[in-house]
């Protein structure tokens, strides 16, 4: 079969392609051994794998479906994607071209434990991704508690200088002018209107709207703050209005809001909720009992069918899921791959050894800016990316310490660690189905639940409600409860009660 490869690395300053090359190395040994023969190469450089927008994936993805190629091998699955929905919806695309996609180091089972093992792949590759960009915010916040700007959209009324916000002296009266405009009656929609009448759009190009006029009269900014990832200083920003004008626009904006009755959080609002019934989305709403307590419901929109009690139904989600992914064959199996993935992923000496040459790199950089101020004197601009460098290395320093230092767990620790996250008190009802439930129909006697699990594209609502379990048994739990897989898909069938 004509296999291609696809690799790719993260953005960053300092990554190179000493990545891209460990892994083309390893898919070259992995076509080999299956007796594939090379079909070409697909690299992207410096791009998230969290985005879709990635130049030679898109190429790939196009000539997957021209028929250049029957196999697309990546290092890892986090090389192909590190957002669960594009991969589900990317491998779907690949898999109707024909084209199968294959792991050269994740050694992934067929059949129904290999599709829950490649969501739970896919889903630790997505938290690894958050977690390396909690290291590279801190990072940015070096440069943020000295009031620069650390990327983004400018705000309408600013012109950026050398990193530092400075007053735009053709847009800064005007900001002014929309607060003293909307304190004296005027709309969003009215200031909008002021504004594009002048000619002004947004930091995207786009005309003002009401949105974006409401945004400017919230945002802090414009009274002399610099807000940064939840960090404030006061005087960091030049300010185009005075503190008690924002603050008198504040209260007459929190003032216009209705009074409303509380809502709560409903852990399968947003589409998760079906009325197995009519197939229609089902909505948290609340009422108030004649004592002035307050209850939560998930209501259907048809108007004869009774509100079920948000408690019940979430609990009883939530207990079936623990019971199910708790029993001792499940925990065993999970356990097991988790413990190869800790090995042969987590603990990567071709990822260990990228850090260190990036490492080396940097320090490198910082040695000679390092020379050039003592030599030289102190530039500005270089003591600007000496600070910059430094933030690199601690960047990189906490990524290398965290990979060198990570715990091998043993098979029996993930387990009870699994167990724990299931069963411990502190885990919530909504936390275990917002990690677990894609979606979850509900009948009169019985729930069908849609796990997160990605082994192709999510089901059509029709398709979940036509659901039937003949010869789509995977396991038996107890005989009330069944987990099954459905078009590629991860369901549990229980009962309600």
């Amino acid at each position: 079969m004509r296999a291609a490869i696809y690799a790719r690395y993260s953005a960053g300053p300092n990554q190179t392609d000493t990545s891209i090359e460990g892994q083309v190395k390893a898919c070259r040994r992995y076509i080999d051994a299956q007796g594939h023969s090379f079909a070409g190469l697909y690299a992207d450089r410096h791009i998230s794998g969290r985005t879709d927008k990635r130049p030679e994936f898109q190429r790939m993805v196009d000539d997957a479906k021209e028929g250049s190629f029957d196999v697309l091998v990546v290092y890892s699955l986090d090389r192909f994607s590190r957002d669960k929905y594009d991969s589900a919806i990317y491998k779907k695309v690949l898999r109707d071209a024909g084209v199968a996609v294959e792991s050269a180091t994740e050694a992934i089972p067929g059949g129904p434990e290999g599709i829950l093992f490649e969501g739970m792949l896919e889903s630790m590759a997505e938290y690894y991704s958050a977690e390396l960009s909690k290291k590279v915010r801190r990072g940015l916040n070096l440069k943020a508690k000295k009031a620069r700007s650390v990327g983004g959209p400018t705000p309408f009324g600013y012109v950026l200088k050398d990193g530092v916000y400075e007053r735009d002296e053709k847009e800064a009266p005007h900001v002014a002018e929309i607060f003293s405009r909307y304190l004296a009656g005027s709309t969003f929609a009215d200031c909008a209107r002021y504004l594009t009448g002048l000619g002004f759009t947004t930091s995207k190009g786009k005309p003002f709207t009401s949105g974006t006029v409401k945004k400017m009269l919230s945002n802090k900014k414009y009274a002399g703050y610099y807000v940064y990832n939840g960090m404030e200083i006061e005087g960091g920003m030049p300010a185009l209005v005075s503190e008690d004008m924002f603050f008198k626009v504040g209260l007459k904006m929190k003032s216009k809001k209705k009074n409303r009755a509380p809502r709560g959080d409903f852990a399968l609002a947003a589409g998760k909720l079906i009325h197995g019934a009519c197939g229609s989305v089902m909505t948290g709403t609340s009422g108030t009992g004649k004592s002035g307590k307050v209850f939560y419901y998930y209501k259907c929109p048809k108007k004869d069918t009774r509100p079920v009690p948000r408690e019940a139904l979430e609990g009883a989600v939530a207990a079936h899921i623990r019971e199910t992914l708790s029993s001792s064959e499940a925990l065993d199996s999970l356990a097991d791959k988790l413990f190869i993935y800790q090995d042969e992923e987590l603990r990567s000496d071709a990822r260990i050894s990228a850090l260190e040459n990036n490492l080396a790199r940097v320090q490198r950089q910082i040695d000679r800016a390092v020379d050039e101020i003592v030599n030289y004197g102190g530039n500005p601009d270089v003591r600007d990316r000496l600070e910059s460098l430094q933030a690199d290395r601690a960047i990189w320093t906490a990524e290398l310490e965290r990979m060198q230092s990570a715990p091998v767990l043993s098979p029996e620790v993930i387990r009870e660690g699994l167990q724990l996250a299931l069963l411990h008190d502190s885990v919530s009802d909504a936390q275990v189905i917002k990690i677990f439930v894609h979606r979850v129909v509900l009948y009169d006697e019985k729930l069908l639940i849609e796990f997160n699990f990605r082994g192709g594209e999510a089901l059509a609502t029709t398709e979940l409600l036509g659901f039937d379990l003949s010869g789509q048994w995977w396991g038996v739990g107890r005989p009330a409860r069944t987990l099954a897989v459905y078009r590629g898909r991860v369901l549990l069938v229980c009962p309600l009660h």
